[in-house]
Formats: structure tokens, C-alpha cells, sequence
């Protein structure tokens, strides 16, 4: 396998842990939330 090489964020984003989401929503602006679970009640 060759490796990809590039600059862009888009490629080179580890979400692994809550702290990664963390550092990720403060440095894009960007909330990453789970979608509702279908049929779950409201």
C-alpha cells in the first residue's frame, strides 16, 4: 500500500477519542453529534 500525502485537514483527521472531538469542534467550528436513533421515543 503506498502512502497518500497531503496537507489537507480533510484527509488527516484522527477521531478516536472524546478529546479528539473535543479539539476538532474547537478548531473548525464544527459540532459533531450522533443522529437520533429511528423509532427511539422523543
Amino acid at each position: 500500500m503506498a502512502p497518500f500525502v497531503t496537507d489537507n485537514r480533510r484527509y488527516k483527521v484522527d477521531l478516536d477519542t472524546l478529546e479528539d472531538v473535543e479539539r476538532f469542534q474547537r478548531e473548525t467550528g464544527h459540532a459533531l453529534k450522533w443522529p437520533a436513533a429511528l423509532g427511539a421515543p422523543a
